[in-house]
């Protein structure tokens, strides 16, 4: 788990970018593949999922729009862009839900 994604399909320079060890944290799940492993992140309070060796989940925030109302992006009140409120809860399936 990480406050940063370490790995994200959404993370550009305008949404924040991914985690600064990103290239060794990567190599290090691919030399250990034999382990089931996931990374849940948050920071860009934007939902994907990537897939590259492991799975990498960014699930978004509970405050949505910073608490916020939201902006001329947010596709509904208090959502950034198209990712509503949300959380993760890791029930052993690890899915992305909003």
């Amino acid at each position: 788990m990480s406050h940063y994604p370490i790995l994200g399909v959404c993370t550009t320079l305008e949404e924040g970018g991914n985690h600064k060890d990103s290239d060794y944290i990567t190599d290090l799940f691919y030399k250990h593949n034999d382990k089931r492993i996931s990374c849940l992140s948050g920071h860009v309070h934007l939902l994907d999922k990537a897939t590259y060796n492991v799975d990498y989940y960014c699930n978004g925030a509970l405050s949505g729009y910073w608490w916020e109302e939201g902006d001329k992006k947010s596709v509904a009140k208090y959502w950034y862009k198209e990712t509503s409120p949300g959380y993760t809860f890791d029930n052993g399936l690890l899915e992305n839900t909003s």
